[in-house]
């Protein structure tokens, strides 16, 4: 199973299984999270999570002070979601947002 992380207000959540999409939505951070760790320990699948890695960014465009606010925020989620994948013995991988959606 791979689950896809958009970070932000709201967490984007995609979940692939067998090649196909089964699950698109978007809940907050504790809800995105819960669901992953119920599932990982009902061990129906091997989670494999994929989030949005922000220090791979690399177009920057307009800085103004509010992107930079929000870039900062998608750094901490991104390693909110790493300690959390540690914790659970869960496999991470990052992503560039320059891949997401393709």
């Amino acid at each position: 199973m791979y689950i896809g992380i958009d970070p932000g207000v709201m967490t984007g959540v995609a979940t692939i299984i067998d090649g196909e999409y089964s699950h698109i939505t978007q809940m907050n951070i504790i809800r995105a999270m819960n669901m992953i760790r119920i599932t990982h320990q009902l061990d129906m699948y091997d989670i494999c999570l994929h989030v949005e890695n922000p220090s791979f960014r690399k177009y920057f465009g307009q800085t103004g002070r509010e992107k930079l606010q929000g870039a900062g925020s998608i750094k901490r989620e991104y390693k909110i979601w790493t300690e959390f994948a540690q914790e659970h013995k869960i496999r991470i991988f990052p992503v560039s947002p320059a891949e997401i959606g393709s």
